[in-house]
């Protein structure tokens, strides 16, 4: 019988070393293709801190690349007889929503300000699609589902939202709210292990 969590164990950190290669591009607008050793080790030290001192960081950093070009979100650009790598827009948009979202994993950490993040959304139904991925994001995200079309979180994630306003043309149909209390928020608390007042 396979090995389930060794599958996916192998697949979320194929994730993480593309998801580190993406951050790079956009960080740095190209990436050069001259992945040494070492420039590739630097990257990858990012995406899994704990990969194995064997492992060939050059052929791991190539086979993302080649992955996230097979997905339209890297393309090769050749410029003065040097070859390199550069973001399309699709790879533009899922980098941006990529430092969005690790930046919301970052305040996590801070201290809890007592305020609550609501997001609250009416998408008709001809456009159910947008309104599922609207959901999964803010699941993905960390928020908690209050109610049908209502989802909290603790943290400052207007930006975010903004994002996701954007991303999936929705404007109006999401609406986001900055509150001081929600009644019988013991739950919601426990939930994301704050501290009681």
């Amino acid at each position: 019988m396979e090995n389930i969590e060794a599958r996916v164990k192998e697949r979320v950190k194929r994730v993480r070393i593309q998801n580190a290669v993406l951050l790079s591009v956009y960080g740095m607008g190209v990436l050069a293709v001259t992945l040494t050793a070492p420039n590739a080790a630097r990257i990858l030290k990012y995406a899994d801190p704990y990969l194995k001192k064997k492992t060939n960081p050059s052929g791991r950093l190539y086979q993302a690349t080649s992955r996230l070009v097979a997905r339209g979100l890297l393309k090769w650009q050749v410029k003065g007889g040097k070859r390199s790598l550069q973001l399309t827009e699709k790879g533009k948009v899922y980098a941006e929503r990529l430092v969005l979202e690790n930046g919301l994993q970052k305040k996590k950490k801070q201290k809890w300000d007592k305020r609550w993040r609501l997001v609250s959304f009416d998408i008709w139904e001809r456009h159910r699609s947008k309104r599922d991925r609207l959901r999964r994001l803010l699941h993905r995200v960390g928020f908690q589902k209050v109610h049908a079309s209502l989802w909290v979180y603790p943290y400052d994630c207007e930006e975010l939202i903004a994002y996701m306003r954007t991303d999936l043309h929705i404007g109006r149909g999401v609406l986001y709210f900055v509150a001081d209390a929600i009644e019988g928020d013991e739950r919601l608390r426990k939930h994301f292990k704050l501290r009681p007042n």
